[in-house]
């Protein structure tokens, strides 16, 4: 079933997986989680370099550190493979190469298809006198209208909240996890989990998102079993639907948003709101799987020094 969605991923979003290169921080994570069981070292150094490529697979890097038998090799082999990108970023590019990306990202506005923008989309659709559509500096097409500015403080809070529902299951997840092993369907879901928070919580989504999930889904597939394979099996269909309909967005339907409203724009916008609402059910979905895995994992004992003979 693996190899089987993975071939079916590739078309479902289109030529858009050959054209943008968010293909390879999604296969490296996916080779990251491969990896974490029997090389530790190796799984963190690819997730790490998957962040050298987008700054988002730093989200998995806790899930991967969380088993205790290999914590101190996970961090260490982390954190040396991230100081020698920052070192040859700088070296190249300089700082600002570092930092551009995060005040990139906090200039723009709201991107049409982003999650956080669905009112609005939904609005123009039916009054489209009232919210302007247009091409941003971003190089993205963006909404401005009666709820933007709200519907952009809502993005907003909804990150912060994923973010604090993310640092308590990795808070769990470190109390908990002995090992890679036992911990394998913890650190999936963990990581799907992460990358489907970013998705869904920002004021930008491009299609192209969905290849950070595609690969590592698939990927989770191979290495779970029993009812956490089965679930995911379920869940990677519907991504799988998601990434359909993106294909059906764009570029297929995208006149209908940045030309003039027509007729086609009302069943356009119901193709995004659908999308969108697949996304956060998935993100939903996968923080409630990671959570369920590792309350599974019975709770580490502690250590306690052991007593001389008397």
């Amino acid at each position: 079933m693996p190899a089987v969605l993975w071939l079916a991923a590739t078309p479902a979003l289109g030529a858009i997986s050959y054209a943008r290169f968010d293909l390879v921080p999604g296969v490296l994570v996916a080779l990251a989680l491969f990896a974490l069981v029997d090389a530790p070292r190796r799984a963190a150094v690819l997730a790490v370099l998957a962040t050298g490529v987008k700054y988002s697979p730093a989200l998995v890097l806790p899930g991967l550190a969380a088993p205790a038998a290999s914590r101190a090799r996970v961090v260490l082999s982390g954190a040396v493979a991230g100081l020698g990108l920052v070192v040859v970023s700088v070296a190249v590019g300089g700082w600002d190469r570092i930092v551009s990306p995060l005040t990139y990202q906090g200039d723009r506005g709201l991107q049409i298809e982003s999650v956080a923008a669905t009112p609005a989309m939904l609005r123009w659709a039916v009054a489209p006198g009232d919210a302007a559509i247009s091409f941003a500096p971003s190089l993205a097409w963006e909404i401005d209208g009666p709820w933007t500015e709200a519907l952009l403080r809502v993005s907003t809070v909804v990150t912060v909240l994923l973010a604090a529902v993310l640092v308590a299951l990795w808070g769990l997840a470190w109390t908990r996890i002995p090992d890679a092993r036992a911990g394998l369907p913890a650190a999936v879901w963990l990581t799907v989990g992460a990358l489907s928070a970013f998705v869904v919580s920002g004021k930008v989504l491009s299609p192209q998102y969905l290849l950070w999930l595609l690969p590592v889904a698939c990927a989770g597939l191979a290495l779970l079993d029993g009812a956490d394979r089965r679930r995911l099996a379920r869940w990677t269909i519907v991504l799988l639907v998601a990434a359909l309909l993106s294909h059906v967005l764009y570029p297929h339907a995208y006149r209908a948003f940045i030309e003039a409203h027509s007729g086609w724009s009302v069943p356009a916008v119901g193709v995004l709101a659908l999308r969108n609402l697949l996304l956060a059910g998935l993100c939903v979905t996968a923080l409630a799987a990671a959570w369920q895995a590792i309350r599974r994992v019975p709770r580490r004992p502690r250590d306690h020094a052991e007593t001389p003979a008397s």
